[in-house]
């Protein structure tokens, strides 16, 4: 099983304010799920434009094992 968690409020102008929060609750979120029987996978929807991932600190992400896996999110993109 699986948690796939899609944050897409990019207008929020505490980025700062906000990464740490939702970061503090993936890694909570993160170790419920994994400590469950059987454990339960996080995974992110991310969004590729690197001003968007302000919101979280995927570092910290990665380094906790908070996160399985990340998602690129590409539909909103035209190739040109």
């Amino acid at each position: 099983s699986r948690v796939v968690m899609d944050f897409e409020d990019y207008g929020d102008p505490n980025a700062g304010q906000t990464s740490a929060s939702y970061t503090k609750f993936l890694q909570e979120l993160g170790a419920k799920l994994h400590s469950m029987t059987p454990p339960v996978k996080l995974e992110m929807a991310i969004s590729p434009a690197v001003p968007n991932q302000n919101y979280y600190n995927m570092n910290t992400l990665l380094s906790s094992g908070a996160v399985d896996a990340f998602q690129v999110m590409c539909y909103d993109y035209e190739q040109g």
